[in-house]
């Protein structure tokens, strides 16, 4: 098991922060609390490729089929 304190989250991209004000959205940069923790009003993420939904439904199976852009 790792110790909290070897567990770090990424930092807010300075690119992300960039491009983001450069597409006319005000007020990206991150900011550094006292504690030294990095936050930011935006994520840095990707496009999701796919999406993995198991198989076991304790509830009952949700009518997936009929959400917008579905395919099983």
């Amino acid at each position: 098991m790792l110790e909290s304190s070897a567990v770090h989250a990424p930092r807010p991209s300075e690119q992300i922060a960039a491009d983001l004000e450069a597409l006319g959205v005000e007020n990206m940069s991150p900011v550094i609390t006292e504690k030294k923790t990095y936050i930011a009003p935006f994520v840095n993420a990707e496009k999701p490729q796919y999406l993995v939904i198991e198989d076991s439904f304790p509830n009952g199976r949700p009518a997936l089929e009929k959400g917008f852009g579905v395919g099983i």
